[in-house]
Protein backbone atom coordinates (compact mmCIF):
# COMPACT_ATOMS: atom_id res chain seq x y z
CA UNK A 1 0.00 0.00 0.00
CA UNK A 2 1.40 3.40 -0.95
CA UNK A 3 2.04 6.16 1.57
CA UNK A 4 -0.62 8.26 -0.16
CA UNK A 5 -3.21 5.49 0.22
CA UNK A 6 -2.32 5.07 3.88
CA UNK A 7 -2.62 8.83 4.45
CA UNK A 8 -5.99 9.01 2.67
CA UNK A 9 -7.35 5.97 4.49
CA UNK A 10 -6.11 7.25 7.85
CA UNK A 11 -7.69 10.64 7.28
CA UNK A 12 -10.99 9.14 6.23
CA UNK A 13 -10.84 6.62 9.05
CA UNK A 14 -10.35 9.40 11.52
CA UNK A 15 -13.30 11.34 10.13
CA UNK A 16 -15.54 8.28 10.36
CA UNK A 17 -14.48 7.49 13.91
CA UNK A 18 -14.79 11.08 15.16
CA UNK A 19 -18.06 11.93 13.43
CA UNK A 20 -21.18 12.07 15.63
CA UNK A 21 -22.99 8.73 15.56
CA UNK A 22 -26.71 9.21 15.01
CA UNK A 23 -27.38 5.46 15.02
CA UNK A 24 -26.18 3.86 18.25
CA UNK A 25 -23.40 1.42 17.45
CA UNK A 26 -23.68 -2.15 18.63
CA UNK A 27 -20.91 -4.72 18.79
CA UNK A 28 -21.18 -6.23 15.30
CA UNK A 29 -19.69 -9.50 16.61
CA UNK A 30 -22.73 -10.01 18.86
CA UNK A 31 -25.30 -9.67 16.08
CA UNK A 32 -26.86 -12.97 15.05
CA UNK A 33 -27.15 -11.94 11.40
CA UNK A 34 -23.63 -11.75 9.97
CA UNK A 35 -21.31 -13.22 7.37
CA UNK A 36 -17.52 -13.26 7.72
CA UNK A 37 -14.81 -14.18 5.25
CA UNK A 38 -11.59 -12.76 3.80
CA UNK A 39 -11.10 -10.67 6.93
CA UNK A 40 -14.39 -8.82 6.49
CA UNK A 41 -17.65 -9.06 8.43
CA UNK A 42 -21.00 -7.82 7.17
CA UNK A 43 -23.68 -7.79 9.87
CA UNK A 44 -27.28 -6.61 9.89
CA UNK A 45 -29.72 -5.51 12.58
CA UNK A 46 -33.28 -5.10 11.21
CA UNK A 47 -35.42 -2.72 13.24
CA UNK A 48 -38.70 -4.52 13.82
CA UNK A 49 -40.32 -2.56 16.67
CA UNK A 50 -42.35 0.60 16.13
CA UNK A 51 -41.20 2.15 19.42
CA UNK A 52 -37.55 2.00 18.37
CA UNK A 53 -38.34 4.10 15.31
CA UNK A 54 -40.22 6.68 17.39
CA UNK A 55 -37.18 7.24 19.58
CA UNK A 56 -34.96 7.67 16.52
CA UNK A 57 -37.15 9.47 13.97
CA UNK A 58 -39.89 11.15 15.99
CA UNK A 59 -43.63 11.14 15.36
CA UNK A 60 -43.54 10.07 11.71
CA UNK A 61 -41.31 7.10 10.90
CA UNK A 62 -40.32 4.73 8.09
CA UNK A 63 -41.99 1.90 10.04
CA UNK A 64 -45.38 3.62 9.85
CA UNK A 65 -44.90 3.89 6.08
CA UNK A 66 -44.15 0.17 5.71
CA UNK A 67 -40.43 0.73 5.22
CA UNK A 68 -37.90 -1.25 7.24
CA UNK A 69 -34.65 0.29 8.40
CA UNK A 70 -31.80 -2.20 8.59
CA UNK A 71 -28.68 -1.13 10.45
CA UNK A 72 -25.81 -2.47 8.34
CA UNK A 73 -22.32 -3.01 9.78
CA UNK A 74 -19.13 -3.43 7.76
CA UNK A 75 -15.97 -4.42 9.65
CA UNK A 76 -12.60 -4.54 7.92
CA UNK A 77 -10.02 -6.57 9.84
CA UNK A 78 -7.36 -6.08 7.15
CA UNK A 79 -4.77 -3.42 6.45
CA UNK A 80 -6.19 -2.26 3.10
CA UNK A 81 -9.19 0.08 2.86
CA UNK A 82 -12.26 -1.34 1.16
CA UNK A 83 -15.01 0.20 -0.91
CA UNK A 84 -18.54 -1.17 -1.16
CA UNK A 85 -21.03 -0.29 -3.88
CA UNK A 86 -24.06 0.60 -1.78
CA UNK A 87 -26.33 0.80 -4.83
CA UNK A 88 -25.92 -2.92 -5.58
CA UNK A 89 -26.87 -4.15 -2.10
CA UNK A 90 -30.17 -6.01 -2.10
CA UNK A 91 -32.69 -7.29 0.41
CA UNK A 92 -33.50 -10.68 -1.08
CA UNK A 93 -36.86 -12.28 -0.23
CA UNK A 94 -37.09 -16.02 -0.76
CA UNK A 95 -40.48 -17.71 -0.42
CA UNK A 96 -41.00 -21.42 -1.00
CA UNK A 97 -42.19 -22.16 -4.52
CA UNK A 98 -41.64 -18.58 -5.72
CA UNK A 99 -38.75 -16.83 -7.48
CA UNK A 100 -36.55 -14.66 -5.30
CA UNK A 101 -37.32 -10.95 -5.13
CA UNK A 102 -34.44 -8.48 -4.87
CA UNK A 103 -35.36 -5.16 -3.27
CA UNK A 104 -32.97 -2.23 -3.76
CA UNK A 105 -32.26 0.27 -0.97
CA UNK A 106 -34.52 3.31 -1.14
CA UNK A 107 -33.24 6.84 -1.61
CA UNK A 108 -33.79 9.16 1.34
CA UNK A 109 -36.22 11.37 -0.56
CA UNK A 110 -38.31 8.34 -1.55
CA UNK A 111 -38.54 7.20 2.08
CA UNK A 112 -39.58 10.71 3.06
CA UNK A 113 -42.24 10.68 0.33
CA UNK A 114 -43.60 7.36 1.61
CA UNK A 115 -43.72 8.69 5.18
CA UNK A 116 -45.53 11.87 4.19
CA UNK A 117 -47.56 10.02 1.53
CA UNK A 118 -47.21 12.93 -0.83
CA UNK A 119 -47.71 10.69 -3.85
CA UNK A 120 -50.98 9.38 -2.39
CA UNK A 121 -50.11 5.77 -3.19
CA UNK A 122 -51.26 3.09 -0.75
CA UNK A 123 -48.32 1.10 0.59
CA UNK A 124 -50.00 -2.16 -0.42
CA UNK A 125 -49.92 -0.97 -4.05
CA UNK A 126 -46.50 0.62 -4.13
CA UNK A 127 -43.81 -0.52 -6.49
CA UNK A 128 -40.67 -1.80 -4.78
CA UNK A 129 -38.58 0.07 -7.32
CA UNK A 130 -38.75 3.78 -6.51
CA UNK A 131 -39.86 5.79 -9.52
CA UNK A 132 -40.00 9.27 -8.05
CA UNK A 133 -41.07 11.32 -5.08
CA UNK A 134 -43.39 14.06 -4.00
CA UNK A 135 -42.84 17.71 -4.77
CA UNK A 136 -40.05 19.21 -2.65
CA UNK A 137 -41.29 21.48 0.14
CA UNK A 138 -40.15 22.40 3.64
CA UNK A 139 -41.74 19.37 5.29
CA UNK A 140 -40.36 17.05 2.63
CA UNK A 141 -36.89 18.55 2.89
CA UNK A 142 -36.86 18.25 6.68
CA UNK A 143 -38.00 14.64 6.60
CA UNK A 144 -35.45 13.79 3.91
CA UNK A 145 -32.72 15.30 6.08
CA UNK A 146 -33.71 13.11 9.05
CA UNK A 147 -33.74 9.97 6.91
CA UNK A 148 -30.40 10.82 5.34
CA UNK A 149 -28.85 11.67 8.72
CA UNK A 150 -29.47 8.11 9.90
CA UNK A 151 -28.54 6.20 6.75
CA UNK A 152 -25.22 4.57 5.91
CA UNK A 153 -23.33 7.59 4.63
CA UNK A 154 -20.00 6.19 3.48
CA UNK A 155 -18.89 3.51 1.04
CA UNK A 156 -15.38 3.37 2.56
CA UNK A 157 -14.46 0.74 5.13
CA UNK A 158 -11.14 1.79 6.67
CA UNK A 159 -8.39 -0.62 7.79
CA UNK A 160 -9.16 -2.18 11.18
CA UNK A 161 -12.36 -0.15 11.22
CA UNK A 162 -16.14 -0.49 11.39
CA UNK A 163 -18.83 1.64 9.76
CA UNK A 164 -22.57 1.35 10.13
CA UNK A 165 -25.85 3.04 9.32
CA UNK A 166 -29.33 2.36 8.00
CA UNK A 167 -30.37 1.12 4.60
CA UNK A 168 -34.11 1.38 3.92
CA UNK A 169 -36.22 -1.18 2.07
CA UNK A 170 -39.89 -1.12 1.07
CA UNK A 171 -41.73 -4.08 2.59
CA UNK A 172 -45.16 -2.50 2.25
CA UNK A 173 -45.64 -3.08 5.97
CA UNK A 174 -45.02 -6.84 5.73
CA UNK A 175 -42.24 -6.93 8.32
CA UNK A 176 -42.67 -10.68 8.85
CA UNK A 177 -41.04 -11.10 5.44
CA UNK A 178 -37.72 -10.67 7.25
CA UNK A 179 -38.07 -14.33 8.30
CA UNK A 180 -37.45 -15.23 4.66
CA UNK A 181 -34.95 -12.50 3.83
CA UNK A 182 -31.23 -11.95 3.56
CA UNK A 183 -28.92 -9.03 2.86
CA UNK A 184 -26.89 -9.62 -0.31
CA UNK A 185 -23.68 -7.64 -0.82
CA UNK A 186 -22.14 -8.46 -4.23
CA UNK A 187 -19.67 -5.65 -4.83
CA UNK A 188 -16.93 -5.04 -2.27
CA UNK A 189 -13.36 -4.32 -3.39
CA UNK A 190 -9.91 -3.55 -2.02
CA UNK A 191 -9.09 0.07 -2.84
CA UNK A 192 -5.38 -0.56 -3.42
CA UNK A 193 -5.56 -3.67 -5.60
CA UNK A 194 -9.11 -3.41 -7.00
CA UNK A 195 -9.51 -7.04 -5.95
CA UNK A 196 -13.16 -8.04 -5.64
CA UNK A 197 -14.13 -9.98 -2.52
CA UNK A 198 -16.46 -12.95 -2.61
CA UNK A 199 -20.09 -11.88 -2.16
CA UNK A 200 -21.72 -11.71 1.28
CA UNK A 201 -25.05 -13.27 2.23
CA UNK A 202 -26.52 -12.32 5.60
CA UNK A 203 -29.65 -14.35 6.51
CA UNK A 204 -32.05 -12.38 8.73
CA UNK A 205 -34.36 -15.14 10.00
CA UNK A 206 -32.64 -15.39 13.39
CA UNK A 207 -33.29 -11.71 14.10
CA UNK A 208 -37.04 -12.36 14.34
CA UNK A 209 -38.34 -13.54 17.72
CA UNK A 210 -40.30 -16.74 17.25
Amino acid sequence: MTLMTVAVATALYGSVQNAPQTVVKKDFATLVARDTHQGVTVAADPWLQAQDYKARFGKKTPYDAGVIAIDIYFHNDGNIPLRVNLDTIRLTLAFEGQPEQDLPPLRAEVVADYILNQSGVKKSRRLSLPIGGGKPNKQMNEMTAVIRQNQLATDLIPPKGTVNGFLYFDLGGEFDYIKSAKIYVPDLKEMETDKTLFFFDVPLAKTVKQ
